[in-house]
């Protein structure tokens, strides 16, 4: 019950319940140990959480340390592959991995999207004035016939982490790769957007009671739509929703701090929403996330030009020409 509460109000499990009973689900950056000989179990962090750094770079400082950064990370996340394909949309995230390719030609860009997208359009116009191959995977009328069994499928071949509602992601992958026999490496740009320009879509991705909290408002547990849900065991839901919260502020600060909301769309809201799609994706290539760098996410926590300054759950308002300064200068 207490992993249905999560999944239900936050859009996710936030603590360590599981929906297994006497299961808990392992912490971020942890390792878990099991003694053959005593049966005894332990979880070991191996990692201390990102935290904002005590001085946060400024331009034109950040600008070059970010332009070091990026010319050094992503390139290597192309290594292994004759044939790599890399996500193309119409956001900044994709233009700039696939910008940084140490050789395009060896690239195909790939867009999905219901016909006349803004995404599908936007792609095109970007490949075709870069001379970047590019494949378009269209939502259509074939894609809509076989749904049933993709969001089965989905389910299934995610290990049930993906949810039905992105059945998409399995026609994406099948086809990009045509069933696994080309582009045995695929780059994601999942998350970028997020870290660096602070876009976490309510309810997409923050749910509106978390969404509410991060801006120092109530999390909204006691409204008469969960009172009818839970029933006699609204308390119980109240009392651990709480809790949950308590833990998340325990452990990245105070949920009204843009270092608090970083930390939530990196350990919590990107790596739950995503987890599925890389299960989904590792049937048919291989998947690798630049903006999960080591030195990516440092960076994230240590420039003006991030979440850290751009957190829609702050008083910045959403949509400034400030947000695409980093991405126009590393393009």
């Amino acid at each position: 019950p207490k992993w249905l509460w999560e999944y239900m109000f936050f859009n996710y499990p936030v603590s360590d319940a599981s929906f297994l009973e006497g299961v808990r689900r392992v912490p971020a950056a942890s390792v878990l140990t099991y003694d053959v000989d005593s049966g005894q179990v332990a979880v070991l962090e191996y990692a201390p959480v990102f935290r904002a750094h005590d001085r946060l770079m400024s331009r034109p400082e950040s600008f070059e340390l970010a332009r070091d950064v990026f010319r050094d990370r992503v390139p290597r996340y192309y290594v292994g592959a004759d044939e790599s394909a890399c996500a193309l949309t119409a956001g900044w995230d994709g233009r700039t991995v696939l910008a940084l390719a140490p050789e395009p030609e060896a690239v195909t860009a790939y867009t999905y999207g219901i016909p006349g997208s803004d995404d599908l359009r936007g792609a095109r116009d970007t490949a075709r004035a870069l001379g970047q191959r590019h494949r378009e995977i269209v939502f259509d009328a074939s894609f809509v016939s076989r749904l049933p069994d993709l969001m089965l499928e989905t389910v299934y071949l995610s290990g049930g982490l993906e949810r039905t509602s992105r059945a998409s992601l399995l026609h994406v992958y099948r086809s990009l790769t045509d069933s696994a026999t080309r582009f045995s490496l695929t780059l994601s740009v999942i998350s970028m957007d997020t870290q660096f320009r602070g876009h976490a879509h309510v309810p997409f991705l923050v749910s509106e009671g978390m969404s509410s909290r991060l801006q120092g408002g109530p999390t909204g547990t006691d409204a008469a739509a969960w009172k009818l849900a839970w029933g006699s065991d609204h308390p119980e839901f109240e009392h651990h929703v709480a809790a949950a919260v308590r833990q998340a502020q325990e452990r990245f600060g105070d949920l009204r701090t843009t270092s608090a909301h970083l930390s939530y769309a990196l350990y919590v809201m990107s790596a739950n929403h995503f987890c599925g799609e890389l299960e989904l994706a590792s049937h048919y290539t291989t998947v690798r996330v630049p903006s999960w760098d080591q030195q990516l996410v440092d960076l994230s926590f240590g420039i003006r030009e991030s979440m850290l300054s751009y957190s829609q759950f702050s008083r910045h308002k959403r949509g400034s020409r400030e947000e695409a300064l980093l991405q126009a200068d590393l393009l």
